[in-house]
């Protein structure tokens, strides 16, 4: 980090427990070789690849992982919905209706700066077969109470459309610090910051199995196609990958000063992960 600017990395959607295990040991990695002041994960997958449950949760919140966001398949696993409603670091989309467990919302503090900072998770409604409520207007709100709080304000915009996502950075241009979209695991290629000072990427892609698709079985995805039918859904094995966001935020007035897409591949790490099956087991509520 220098002297004027936060650094904030952003890992896209984790894809199944093998991707947690990824996540656990890159964070602290990155979070050192890159000067990484907070972490955002979306982990809405990373039980069995939907859904996600307090065990897993607790590793990444213990790894470096100061915030969890979420998505669709936040409720997947209806265990999870005791966790999320004591958890302030773990976030669902703000827009559900009202009266679902948990908050979309939080403002925590970065280590060692004692900075405030405002983390939102809101979901679109484009593609999507349930509809929520309306993800502009509810930014409306967020922002009206965050005021005062904070000016850096990371918003996770889990969304399907990339119009949708594109028009709501701008919509919200000038007001959050950075927006990037998750939900798709396919990295893009539109990082730019826009006229306000609002930093933005459309998806930033996924860590789970590289050799997948977006973090499921080839041939189990392939099936699917070639005979237009449901396919019992099967992670993916094999190489890992981490995929995220470094967004380099000003200090002093919250706008956004550099974005770069990471790339961390398991080889990489500084130790070898242990081989699938053979970590210890803990107790796993939501299976």
């Amino acid at each position: 980090m220098s002297a004027a600017t936060l650094r904030v990395l952003c890992v896209g959607d984790i894809v199944g427990e093998r991707a947690v295990a990824l996540a656990c040991a890159a964070v602290p990695q990155l979070r050192a070789s890159l000067g990484v002041d907070f972490c955002i994960a979306n982990g809405e997958n990373m039980h069995q690849g939907k859904g996600l449950n307090e065990h897993l949760c607790r590793k990444l919140l213990r790894s470096g992982v100061d915030v969890l966001t979420g998505g669709d398949h936040s409720f997947d696993k209806h265990l999870i919905v005791s966790y999320l409603a004591k958890e302030k670091r773990l976030l669902r989309p703000h827009n559900y209706p009202r009266g679902v467990p948990g908050t979309g919302v939080g403002v925590y503090t970065v280590p060692e700066l004692g900075l405030p900072i405002g983390v939102v998770n809101l979901r679109g409604n484009t593609f999507f077969n349930s509809p929520v409520q309306d993800p502009f207007r509810s930014a409306d709100g967020l922002f009206e109470m965050l005021a005062g709080q904070t000016s850096h304000v990371f918003i996770d915009f889990h969304a399907e459309a990339t119009a949708e996502k594109a028009a709501f950075a701008h919509y919200v241009d000038g007001r959050a610090s950075v927006v990037f979209g998750t939900h798709t695991h396919v990295p893009t290629a539109d990082h730019r910051i826009l006229p306000k000072g609002t930093g933005f990427v459309s998806d930033i892609g996924c860590t789970g199995p590289t050799e997948s698709v977006i973090g499921m079985d080839t041939q189990t995805a392939i099936q699917r196609y070639l005979l237009a039918t449901p396919q019992k859904y099967q992670l993916a094995t094999g190489p890992l990958q981490l995929s995220g966001l470094l967004a380099e935020v000003g200090i002093a007035d919250g706008k956004a000063r550099a974005l770069r897409h990471i790339v961390f591949d398991e080889r990489e790490l500084a130790q070898p992960l242990p081989p699938p099956g053979s970590e210890p087991q803990e107790p796993e509520p939501d299976a």
